[in-house]
């Protein structure tokens, strides 16, 4: 775990190259990777036309890099909830382009990176971002009509994860992060990313959806929980919660009544 650092100085400030960013398969992911990453989808944003570009990624530190490339782009990230073909067809009116794990029939542009070999070189230029600029947009419902998109400033999502860091960072610590819940809402982004990242603690890449997943990694070293009461109730009578005590530092809920 490393100092808190403002989401729109976290590249222009960095951390120790081989710092933990996140957990893949068991695999350390490092602040490094992160930022070649980042930049291999700052070029690509770049070189595209309009502002809007839509990301929709299962994998948390995947979506990490082509967010933070799209911020230093100058883009601002439309995060859809689904890829279903309703929603892609209200993208394609809105977004110039999109990333990630959409299907290949999907109505807009869509765009790949890969590193390049000055990627390390090419980092060092990262500049602070504007705080005050809007970095992403969600979507509503819809339970009251059509969905529409909510701005969000980074100093709001900066906002949001210092106030979580001074609530509960004593009480996580050095904890790793997972989710049940998708970082493609205004739930999971905060919880589940934005806050790990600014306070340099790992979070894992993968979304835990089965009980077993859950039972398995909740007494595999210090970690915190973020996930809904649907998956809470559904944790298996078998956990051992003795042991899950002695690892696990909090647990977040939202989406119902616990």
């Amino acid at each position: 775990m490393g100092e808190f650092i403002e989401l729109h100085e976290l590249l222009a400030t960095g951390r120790n190259a081989d710092a933990a960013l996140a957990l893949r398969a068991g695999v350390r992911l490092l602040f490094s990777e992160f930022a070649e990453r980042a930049n291999a989808w700052r070029t690509v944003f770049a070189t595209m036309p309009g502002e809007k570009i839509a990301l929709f990624f299962e994998d948390s530190a995947a979506f990490a890099c082509a967010l933070f490339g799209a911020w230093h782009a100058g883009k601002q990230a439309v995060l859809p909830a689904d890829v279903l073909p309703e929603t892609l067809r209200r993208l394609s009116t809105i977004c110039a382009g999109c990333a990630g794990d959409f299907p290949a029939d999907a109505p807009l542009p869509r765009v790949s990176a890969s590193a390049s070999p000055d990627a390390a070189q090419d980092a060092a230029q990262w500049q602070t971002l504007d705080p005050e600029r809007i970095a992403l947009f969600v979507f509503t419902s819809g339970s009251t009509g059509e969905p529409a998109l909510v701005p969000k400033r980074l100093s709001q999502l900066s906002a949001e994860v210092r106030a979580l860091e001074s609530a509960f960072g004593s009480r996580l610590g050095e904890a790793t992060v997972y989710a049940t819940v998708t970082h493609q809402h205004m739930y999971g982004l905060p919880f589940r990313l934005l806050w790990p990242l600014a306070a340099g603690r790992a979070f894992v890449a993968e979304r835990w959806t089965f009980p077993e997943d859950m039972a398995r990694g909740l007494v595999n070293g210090a970690c915190a929980l973020i996930a809904s009461p649907a998956h809470l109730k559904r944790l298996p009578q078998t956990l051992d919660w003795r042991g899950a005590r002695n690892h696990l530092r909090a647990v977040f809920s939202a989406g119902g009544p616990l």
